[in-house]
């Protein structure tokens, strides 16, 4: 019977250890600096890395992914677009959102090219787009891209728009589930009308 008590003892005591550590684990230290602060406000200029590559301005209502979720901001890169994440903004149900991709070009590569490869995914998916085509945003050229896909386990219905801005290419890309579409599509065409580039 001892021996059974002590065998239970020991057990109970490794899986508090192991939980302890767990936790240790996935728990960032509290006095860590931000990596990369985003010091961004409704209406203000959106800094990317040293230059500032781009300003909008998003619904009032809409913050920073990363405040919604109470995250520190860290630098993201987008792995299908293969460029780095400036932004992401969105309602704070998250039932809207947008994401600003900011890719310099390669030696070589296109927008075209860029795009091929950003949408590959779709491959899987082949009624997925809804439309293309070339649009005027204040006077400037974009591509904009209407299209479906899964993302984790729910569908999206998403609008990307294409900027090039010499070797630079700045992507808005506003995402919601096909449900709410239509009715997040007046904040998205805000959001992008607001866009500048200096």
């Amino acid at each position: 019977m001892r021996a059974h008590i002590a065998i239970f003892s020991a057990s109970l005591l490794l899986i508090a250890l192991a939980c302890s550590l767990s936790e240790a684990v996935f728990t960032p230290p509290a006095t860590s600096p931000p990596a990369t602060p985003l010091p961004i406000e409704p209406a203000t200029p959106t800094p990317v890395g040293e230059s500032q590559a781009f300003h909008l301005e998003y619904p009032e209502g809409w913050k920073p992914v990363y405040e919604i979720f109470g995250l520190t901001p860290e630098p993201s890169y987008n792995q299908e677009f293969q460029a780095q994440e400036a932004l992401s903004v969105g309602r704070k149900d998250m039932s809207a959102y947008c994401n600003v991709l900011v890719k310099d070009l390669a030696a070589g590569e296109s927008l075209e090219s860029a795009m091929r490869t950003a949408y590959q995914v779709l491959d899987n998916y082949p009624n997925s787009q809804i439309s293309q085509a070339t649009i005027q945003v204040n006077n400037l050229e974009a591509v904009e891209k209407v299209y479906r896909r899964p993302h984790g386990e729910p569908w999206y219905q998403v609008r990307d728009v294409w900027f090039q801005q010499g070797n630079r290419l700045i992507v808005l890309s506003c995402w919601a589930h096909p449900e709410d579409y239509q009715a997040a599509l007046p904040e998205f065409e805000a959001i992008l009308q607001s866009m500048r580039f200096p």
